[in-house]
């Protein structure tokens, strides 16, 4: 694999890993969760698949944060689990299994879930020729592997319009179907970073529009085996950095808000704060360097969050002691009990930066980070978020065993609401200057995002 390849997979495990909230909030799961079942579990019917099916059914009728909100907006759980088992029964055993499991998660459209079967995966043994990425003009080709830039059959910029005479969106749909995220952009934009990655095929025909050209054409073009690297043009990582790029204006890019420590998951809370001292001074030494400039961009895309202490840490750095963060609500004796706002102290909040923020933000903004967003949303007084959707997924995921077949699912257990009231879950944050690159910027590389924000200082 090329190091951007690796990026790119590296980025989709932080994501799924970082956005567990760890440490804050899975602590108060598992000190605030009822244990105490209000109805008793299915009784098994001797098909192990069925059983499990069922099983979920139950676990997310007790436990699952958001049954409500998603049955109102029409989720029919009953519904899913009968399509699990109909995709179950079409591709039979283990594999058929976890194929009807992971679409009964995505069906929940709990950004937090997550499915699991030891020993068995749902990747195939090949990968397109390529990779795409979507800009306004449509869905372009991002990278080409070696062999079909040396046959010139498909180059970078071209318009992908259909896979093996399905249109494209078509194809996307169909992948959304095994998608797990919170909002439809995000299912989308993390359906289009799938979908090449793995495949059955030895080939497959691309319909396309060249570069320059007014008329598609169709190329039939191998899929490759996974030694074979396919480059994202595109692919940016976020890491943390803080530099001032003009006279007037500091960017920071705070990376993630996951522990560096190993140790923070499964430490005790009165011990989480000296586990992120060195993070926490890293945050004030920054914006020694930020304070020192009038304009700020804060720039949280690709942030698949970590844990809120350090959501909160950065947020008294923007903003004085007294706002509020968000505001919990636990499941007690079967009934939703709210807690109240969680309004962070000063203490680690110096040097604070009193001036405007522009906030860049994506579908990838996800869990701590669209706490963090929705906050500086609702209480910074000169707050301007540009780029696109957050992922808009909160709510303390916790894991649970199926018993027959022992897979594991995550899914959401408690309610995470944003200081206007609103539930952060499936909404997130709305950019206020909404920017999608065109076609000639992304060959370009250039961030149109960035050069937005720039626009409105």
């Amino acid at each position: 694999m090329t190091s951007n390849r690796v990026g790119a997979v590296a980025f989709w495990i932080l994501f799924v890993g970082a956005s567990m909230a760890v440490g804050h909030f899975v602590f108060q799961v598992r000190s605030t969760v009822s244990e105490v079942p209000s109805t008793p579990p299915p009784s098994p019917t001797g098909d192990p698949h069925v059983d499990d099916y069922r099983y979920l059914t139950w676990l997310l009728t007790e436990n699952w944060s958001w049954l409500e909100l998603r049955e109102e907006q029409g989720l029919d759980l009953a519904a899913l689990e009968q399509e699990a088992i109909t995709i179950c029964e079409a591709e039979t055993g283990d594999r058929g299994f976890l194929r009807g499991l992971t679409r009964y998660m995505a069906g929940i459209l709990d950004g937090h879930g997550s499915v699991s079967l030891e020993g068995v995966d749902l990747e195939e043994r090949r990968q397109w020729p390529f990779t795409m990425v979507e800009v306004e003009e449509g869905l372009m080709v991002d990278g080409i592997g070696p062999a079909i830039f040396r046959t010139r059959a498909m180059k970078c910029g071209d318009l992908i319009l259909a896979i093996d005479d399905r249109p494209i969106d078509e194809v996307i749909r169909e992948q959304e179907r095994f998608v797990i995220a919170s909002t439809a952009p995000a299912r989308r934009r993390r359906a289009i970073f799938e979908l090449p990655e793995w495949t059955a095929n030895d080939s497959m025909r691309v319909t396309i529009l060249p570069t320059g050209e007014e008329e598609p054409v169709t190329v039939e073009v191998p899929c490759l085996p996974h030694s074979e690297p396919v480059p994202r043009l595109s692919w940016r990582p976020f890491h943390a950095k803080c530099e001032q790029i003009d006279a007037r204006t500091t960017y920071f890019c705070v990376g993630s808000f996951a522990s560096h420590d190993s140790e923070f998951a499964d430490s005790e809370p009165a011990d989480r704060d000296a586990i992120l001292a060195d993070q926490y001074d890293d945050y004030a030494r920054n914006f020694e360097t930020i304070c020192s400039k009038p304009s700020l961009i804060l720039d949280l895309r690709g942030n698949g969050g970590g844990t809120d202490l350090l959501g909160q840490a950065l947020a008294l750095h923007l903003m004085p002691p007294g706002f509020r963060y968000l505001r919990l609500t636990a499941k007690r004796s079967g009934k939703w009990v709210q807690t109240s706002w969680q309004k962070p102290e000063a203490g680690r909040g110096a040097p604070r930066f009193d001036g405007p923020v522009i906030c860049l933000i994506d579908e990838q903004s996800f869990s701590v980070t669209d706490n963090l967003a929705a906050c500086l949303r609702d209480e910074h007084p000169d707050v301007v978020f540009v780029g696109q959707p957050t992922g808009g997924g909160s709510g303390a995921p916790r894991v649970f065993s199926l018993p027959s077949t022992k897979a594991q699912v995550r899914f959401c257990t408690m309610r995470v609401q944003a200081p206007d009231g609103s539930y952060i879950e499936g909404n997130g944050v709305q950019p206020d200057i909404l920017v999608r690159a065109t076609r000639e910027q992304s060959l370009a590389g250039t961030d149109a995002v960035l050069d937005a924000a720039l626009a409105q200082r």
